[in-house]
């Protein structure tokens, strides 16, 4: 069981499916599975999971009140970048925006067109998208939080601030999405892209890597 070394690697939501996986194998005693389960959601949002298995773990006691406050927390993100994101969002499911996409080849040109014809889309909405996918992802709503990375990539060059983190991102979701051909071509571009030393310092160069690695088994 190389659990304890790959999990050091990956992101603890993909950490999460290696435990149920155990789980399934009767190779640990169960509650504990289910203790180190709990111990790893409440890194998360997935706060209704969350619950679900501290119910599980601890079935005579209540829920802690700092889970229920947590979760209406969460609930007022996602109210708060619904409405962030709206315009954009709605934008993007009309007809003319869908075809205009699979042309645009140039993010900026993309924003022009996109600020032109809705009068309710600016340049901050583009950092509202990126928070609210990353939102999904951590609440496990990995196919909502991959359809949005996958529409902020088009609104940003790989020199913004999150081109980054959006590779990773969108690899993860469609990993625990179980994707394997979209994953793989998202794993390429997030190669060529650490390849491309757009990573700023060999440490991180490094780290990256590493990464990718663990990421790719």
């Amino acid at each position: 069981d190389l659990t304890s070394v790959v999990g050091q690697y990956i992101d603890l939501h993909m950490v999460l499916p290696l435990l149920e996986f155990l789980q399934n194998k009767n190779i640990y005693v169960d509650h504990d599975l289910s203790k180190a389960k709990l111990h790893l959601l409440n890194s998360t949002k997935m706060v209704d999971f969350n619950i679900e298995v501290f119910k599980q773990c601890y079935p005579d006691q209540e829920v802690p009140d700092e889970l229920r406050q947590k979760r209406q927390e969460v609930l007022q993100e996602i109210a708060t970048l619904q409405v962030e994101t709206k315009a954009l969002l709605d934008a993007c499911q009309s007809e003319e925006v869908c075809k205009y996409i699979t042309n645009v080849r140039d993010s900026a040109q993309f924003m022009k067109y996109l600020m032109e014809q809705f009068k309710d889309i600016n340049t901050s909405i583009v950092d509202s998208l990126y928070q609210f996918a990353k939102l999904q992802f951590e609440c496990g709503n990995y196919s909502v939080a991959g359809e949005y990375l996958y529409l902020h990539r088009f609104l940003i060059s790989p020199a913004d601030k999150n081109h980054l983190n959006n590779l990773w991102g969108k690899l993860g979701s469609e990993i625990l999405m179980q994707n394997w051909d979209v994953a793989l071509d998202d794993l390429n571009r997030l190669k060529e892209y650490i390849d491309s030393n757009n990573v700023s310092t060999p440490l991180e160069s490094l780290q990256q890597r590493t990464w990718l690695i663990h990421w790719s088994l």
